[in-house]
């Protein structure tokens, strides 16, 4: 499981070194690597899905 210190913006959610963003419609999780141009699309069922996603939602219940 990943222990990444987190802080969450209005369109992403920061994991040290990683920014997120997660559209709750499509359950879609695209990420950014810092020092890196590209953008990486995270699919269901890839190995970093489900800890991406848990971090997600932990951040998203932290503001509630």
């Amino acid at each position: 499981m990943m222990n990444l210190e987190v802080t969450e913006t209005e369109k992403s959610v920061f994991l040290d070194g990683l920014r997120l963003w997660y559209n709750k419609q499509s359950g879609a999780i695209r990420l950014k690597v810092s020092g890196v141009k590209e953008l990486h699309y995270v699919k269901k069922g890839y190995e970093l899905y489900e800890p991406l996603l848990q971090e997600v939602k932990r951040v998203s219940d932290k503001d509630r």
